[in-house]
């Protein structure tokens, strides 16, 4: 039996924002992270946990709305498309846009 750590990638940084949540999107709680970001020149990073219950396919966090001014840096030219991995062992995709609202 093993499991691979190849890839893994993660931040030790303080978020330096939080953004928007657009109902019925919520945060999970329980001592999660935050939905928030951490930016910089080149990198925008994005954590915590979302509570996807009552999602029906619409946008779901609007990183133009944060709490942080300097959050600009999120804003996107192209579009950018991820794979993420839900606790119901599902795929779920998610779409950063040159608007800056992540979607699926």
């Amino acid at each position: 039996s093993w499991v691979t750590l190849n890839g893994i990638i993660f931040s030790t940084a303080t978020q330096t924002g939080t953004f928007s949540l657009t109902s019925p999107i919520i945060s999970y709680g329980g001592g999660y992270f935050t939905p928030g970001f951490y930016s910089s020149p080149n990198f925008c990073i994005l954590s915590g946990l979302l509570n996807l219950n009552g999602f029906n396919g619409q946008n779901f966090v609007d990183l133009t709305s944060s709490s942080n001014s300097n959050s600009n840096i999120c804003r996107q030219t192209t579009n950018h498309i991820f794979d993420a991995q839900r606790n119901d062992q599902r795929r779920h995709r998610i779409d950063i846009n040159s608007k800056a609202i992540a979607n699926s």
